[in-house]
C-alpha cells in the first residue's frame, strides 16, 4: 500500500513571540523554510514583521490571511525566490525594501492578493524565469513596477 505524504502547515507567530523568546526572527523563518518539505504551507499569523529577507528555494506556499505587513529598511528583497518552481506568495503588504519580490531562475510562481508599495527600486524583479502569474496584486509608489530581465551568459 502506498501512502501519499500530505503537506504540513508551519505557523509563523507574531513578531513579539520571537522577541520575547530571544529568537532572531529572520533566521528562524529562513530555518523553517529550509526545513520545510515540498508542498508545505508557511502561514504568517502576525500583523507586522520588520526587516525580513526571506529566501525561498523549494516548492512551498507562503500565505497570510490577514494582510500581514512586511516592512524593511530600504535594503534587499522581502522575498527572494531562486532556482525553484511552484511557489505561491499570497496576502502580504510589502513596504520599504530595495525590491519587493525578486524571482531568479524559477518557474510556475504565483503572486496573488499582495500589495507592494513604497519600495526604493522595483516592486517585482524577474530574472531568467518563466510562467510568473501575478493576480490581484497592487504595485504602487515605487520607482518601477515589474522588471523582467534575461541575464546574459558569458562564455
Amino acid at each position: 500500500m502506498i501512502h501519499e505524504a500530505s503537506a504540513s502547515k508551519i505557523i509563523i507567530n507574531d513578531e513579539s513571540y520571537y522577541e520575547s523568546h530571544s529568537i532572531i526572527l529572520n533566521d528562524e523563518i529562513n530555518n523553517q523554510i529550509k526545513n520545510a518539505k515540498d508542498d508545505d504551507i508557511i502561514e504568517f499569523k502576525g500583523s507586522t514583521y520588520n526587516n525580513l529577507n526571506i529566501s525561498i528555494n523549494k516548492k512551498i506556499k507562503i500565505i497570510s490571511s490577514n494582510q500581514t505587513k512586511i516592512i524593511g529598511s530600504n535594503l534587499g528583497s522581502a522575498f527572494n525566490i531562486q532556482n525553484t518552481k511552484d511557489v505561491s506568495i499570497s496576502g502580504f503588504i510589502i513596504q520599504n525594501y530595495e525590491t519587493g519580490i525578486t524571482i531568479t531562475n524559477s518557474s510556475n510562481i504565483n503572486l496573488t492578493n499582495n500589495i507592494i508599495n513604497l519600495v526604493k527600486n522595483t516592486g517585482i524583479d524577474v530574472y531568467d524565469s518563466n510562467n510568473i502569474n501575478i493576480s490581484n496584486t497592487t504595485i504602487d509608489k515605487n520607482n518601477n513596477g515589474i522588471s523582467i530581465k534575461k541575464i546574459p551568459i558569458i562564455l
